[in-house]
């Protein structure tokens, strides 16, 4: 059918359903009904509870969840022709005549989906097939897209720590920052997790009451973890999935403070079922756990290696207030150096977009993580910039075998000063022995 026909057509069919009311007789030739009910889903079974029934196989009157109103919900109607509606109030027992065909039906929470938002948002879609003379009953389940995420502090947590910056990335360049300035009594924030996330990684830097010393640590939540899954075999986290991170008491040591404790659970919305989700620890060889650097508590024991950093960094582009003349990280190890390897995720995609370009030595190795050991492009920005060690020598890069080195972050600036944002650099540092441990710091650049 040439274009113009089918412009005429589909004006043709628009034209028809305008003037006839869904009233009225729906044998004419071409066209049929269509009645609409939006509901949202609550999750009636889990992977563990029932890996046999699906929520697919109940009537909607048990798969819908009658507290939360749907009448708000704008609607779209896309096939033969396109209908939109304001809000699913106005489909109520009133079907909707349409030309015979294929459709696609939309619903959703008023407003446009954010990547953080203070309530849940809803959204489904189902398809149709308006036949001539017969009304379609169709149920459109708007299940939740994004998750609530819920951070509680435990009370022996407030009473050791002071100040503390805790951050959430889920691999897709964004983050949730909480710091001590924002309360003790939070409320859920509903985030919108990027396609494929299996983990999700938590930083605490805190720092400690009696001594002023900065705690670091670092987790891993995997989806697969947890001991029951509402969406199926599905190894991601997705929206429904509520997730509550518990900030324990802090590890002692001989006396000294050298980690916090972290929890966390895994529901699913709507349902009252609540499992665990490991917190993931990385081993050595001789599979013991490893602890994470630290500033000058100390995660590690003397004779592991050690990722010193400083506190995390803020400053203006403007320069009220200035950036630190110098931001040093110190890598110790003792059994000698083996590997450094430094990665940047950042909530800036131009600087993203840098980094890609950038070789280190290669093109984008800053985003997957580079090794600093004998980096040629690292060595370059040291020489551009006239860097030199504590010595007045000009500065190099690590070597294999090394027990201590002074890693200039400073050197960034050159970059950061370009782009504002939230940037992390997380330093992965590995001795002779095969023991690894890793930290990260967190620049925030504003204008």
């Amino acid at each position: 059918m040439k274009l113009n026909q089918f412009i005429l057509v589909n004006a043709i069919a628009i034209s028809m359903t305008a003037c006839i009311s869904s009233e009225d007789d729906i044998s004419i030739e071409g066209f049929g009904k269509m009645s609409l009910e939006v509901a949202v889903h609550e999750p009636l079974t889990t992977k563990a509870a029932n890996q046999n029934i699906s929520t697919a196989e109940f009537p909607i009157s048990k798969a819908a969840n009658p507290n939360i109103s749907t009448e708000e919900f704008p609607v779209s109607i896309v096939g033969a022709v396109s209908k939109t509606f304001n809000n699913a109030a106005e489909l109520k027992d009133k079907p909707v005549l349409l030309p015979i065909g294929a459709y696609v039906v939309t619903s959703h929470s008023p407003g446009e989906l954010e990547q953080q938002m203070s309530a849940p948002y809803y959204k489904g879609q189902a398809s149709a097939n308006i036949q001539k003379g017969i009304t379609e009953n169709i149920n459109v389940i708007c299940k939740m897209a994004n998750s609530p995420i819920e951070v509680k502090y435990d009370q022996e947590f407030l009473s050791t720590f002071s100040t503390w910056t805790l951050t959430i990335t889920d691999g897709n360049e964004n983050s949730l920052v909480y710091t001590n300035e924002d309360g003790v009594n939070l409320t859920p924030v509903y985030w919108l997790f990027g396609e494929d996330v299996e983990a999700i990684k938590v930083t605490i830097k805190a720092t400690t009451r009696s001594t002023g010393s900065t705690i670091s640590d670092y987790v891993e939540l995997l989806k697969s973890s947890a001991t029951e899954s509402y969406d199926g075999d599905n190894k991601s986290f997705a929206g429904g999935d509520k997730i509550v991170l518990n900030l324990g008491k802090a590890t002692v040591t001989e006396g000294t403070v050298t980690g916090i404790e972290i929890s966390a659970n895994v529901s699913f919305t709507m349902n009252d079922q609540t499992v665990n989700v490991d917190v993931l620890w990385d081993q050595d060889k001789d599979g013991n756990e490893e602890g994470e650097g630290s500033g000058e508590g100390g995660g590690t024991t003397t004779d592991g290696p050690q990722v010193i950093l400083p506190s995390d960094i803020s400053y203006s582009i403007s320069g009220n207030p200035a950036a630190p003349a110098t931001a040093n990280a110190t890598l110790k190890t003792p059994a000698g150096l083996q590997s450094a390897i430094v990665k940047i995720t950042t909530d800036n995609k131009d600087f993203q977009a840098t980094l890609a370009e950038a070789a280190f030595d290669t093109p984008g190795a800053l985003l997957t993580g580079a090794e600093l050991v004998g980096n040629k492009g690292m060595q370059d920005l040291f020489d551009s910039m006239d860097l030199t060690d504590e010595s007045g020598n000009p500065k190099k890069t690590p070597v294999v075998g090394e027990t201590e080195y002074i890693f200039p972050l400073h050197t960034f600036y050159i970059f950061l000063n370009l782009f504002t944002g939230v940037h992390h650099f997380e330093i992965t540092l590995t001795d002779a022995n095969g023991k690894t441990v890793k930290d990260t710091i967190t620049m925030t650049i504003t204008e």
